[in-house]
Formats: C-alpha cells, sequence, structure tokens
C-alpha cells in the first residue's frame, strides 16, 4: 500500500506530539509507537462494526455458531 500525503501528515503530528512531551527517544520508537496506534485503531474499527452488526440484529445465537462449527469440522455432538 502506498503512503499518501495525509498519511505522512499525520504521522508527522504524531511524532511531534510526541517528541515535544518528550515520548520518544528515536525515529525507531516512534515508528514502533505509530504502528501500535495504528493496530489500536483497526481493533477499535473492529469493535465498532461488532457493536453496529449486533445493533442491526445481524448476529447469530452461540449454541448456533457452534453447531455449525461442528458441522463445518464433521462433529455433529459437543
Amino acid at each position: 500500500m502506498a503512503i499518501t500525503l495525509e498519511d505522512f501528515a499525520n504521522f508527522q503530528a504524531f511524532a511531534e506530539a510526541h517528541i515535544s512531551g518528550g515520548n520518544a527517544e528515536s525515529i525507531e520508537q516512534l515508528a514502533r509507537l505509530w504502528q501500535e496506534f495504528g493496530q489500536d485503531a483497526d481493533d477499535l474499527a473492529s469493535i465498532r462494526r461488532g457493536i453496529a452488526d449486533a445493533d442491526a440484529g445481524r448476529t447469530v445465537p452461540v449454541a448456533d455458531a457452534f453447531d455449525a462449527a461442528r458441522g463445518a469440522i464433521g462433529r455433529d455432538t459437543p
């Protein structure tokens, strides 16, 4: 995936905040923190999608999901 100017601007703002706050000792540390920040944002987006699915009724009772999983692997009983 290619980096965009918006990506760079976001990283620059992130880096400036960490540097001015004394929370960064190296470029490598900033890059690692940026990756962790991105992963946290991805995780939060996934959680929000899950909540939206539940709110919209796009769910399956857990017993039905387990029955389907057992059927998929050839185990018909728990």
